[in-house]
């Protein structure tokens, strides 16, 4: 039996969860699909922006890190 993750190609009725969890386990490129897409339909909160800058890290783009970070710090001022 193989450790490969494959990737997503079905719909999710819930990428936020879904990625999350993904999160949790460190599957990167997953983890950044799933809150992109999660964050596509509904925009994210701070904690999942600081998730989503840590998964475009490790699935090899750091170029996001950045701005999704400034984003979370946004989104963090407006909650207060």
């Amino acid at each position: 039996m193989s450790d490969a993750v494959t990737p997503i190609d079905y719909a999710i009725a819930d990428p936020l969860d879904a990625g999350r969890a993904a999160f949790t386990r460190h599957v990167w490129q997953e983890a950044f699909d799933l809150l992109t897409q999660a964050g596509a339909a509904a925009g994210l909160e701070g904690p999942d922006l600081e998730s989503l800058a840590t998964a475009a890290f490790f699935a090899g783009r750091a170029d996001l890190r950045t701005p999704t970070l400034e984003r979370a710090f946004a989104a963090y001022q407006t909650k207060g």
